[in-house]
């Protein structure tokens, strides 16, 4: 074991960091059911500090961090953060589920409509519970798109026919903002899930320019137009 820097001056009665990093490779629980049977009085004591500070995640304070600087968190929260942006920030509760909590309810009441009201499409996360300022739904385990094609020489027919099917049934659906940037696409065993809808059913966009961007970037852009020839109404932007 390394890292001793502050060995000897925090005190930590829960080894939190070690929790936390068996949580994400989702081992956390297997590993306290072992402490408990192993060391007994080690696993009571951890589970009465957690009893002592446990923190409903409803209550975690998120803030808007004002126009274009994304949000706000409190950097001592112990559950773990996947991510934040603009409008949000989404902590894994267990390992199941995480929440998006945003930084304004408006944001929060724009999403909410758009991921209840399509809970149908195989592409959106399933919702489990919903508040003022959050949203509870499946924690998706994966890489996002843009991660994955970094490691591909080419883009394959299937990943062009998946985007080509989320845009389009995003068009017969009723979504105004039609798009899909590989950052907001993660490719999961069940297969790509889109997220962040804040402004799906409300922004005006009927071509995917955040997609071209993103596709020109990866040297991908030419290779999508040419797999999705048949449809070229995604061609004029």
């Amino acid at each position: 074991m390394i890292d001793h820097v502050n060995s000897f001056k925090r005190m930590h009665p829960v080894p939190l960091k070690l929790l936390r990093d068996l949580k994400i490779i989702l081992l956390k629980d297997s590993f306290l059911d072992q402490v408990k049977k192993l060391e007994p009085d080690t696993f009571n004591e951890w589970e009465d500090y957690f009893n002592q500070n446990s923190l409903d995640f409803r209550n975690i304070p998120v803030l808007s961090g004002g126009s274009g600087n994304g949000v706000k968190v409190d950097s001592a929260i112990t559950q773990t953060l996947i991510g934040k942006g603009h409008q949000g920030a989404v902590y894994r509760v267990s390992e199941e589920t995480c929440v998006k909590l945003y930084g304004k309810t408006e944001h929060a009441n724009q999403e909410k409509m758009v991921l209840l009201s399509s809970q149908d499409l195989p592409f959106i996360p399933k919702v489990f519970e919903t508040g003022p300022n959050y949203i509870l739904m499946e924690y998706l385990s994966g890489p996002d798109l843009n991660t994955f094609l970094k490691k591909q020489s080419v883009l394959s027919k299937e990943i062009t026919k998946r985007i080509l099917y989320i845009l389009k049934t995003m068009e017969k659906s009723g979504f105004k903002q039609i798009d899909a940037p590989l950052r907001h696409i993660i490719v999961t065993k069940n297969g790509f899930k889109l997220v962040d809808h804040v402004y799906s059913f409300s922004r005006e966009q009927k071509r995917p320019l955040e997609l071209f961007k993103d596709l020109r970037e990866r040297n991908f852009l030419d290779a999508f137009f040419r797999t999705s020839e048949g449809d070229r109404s995604w061609y004029v932007c």
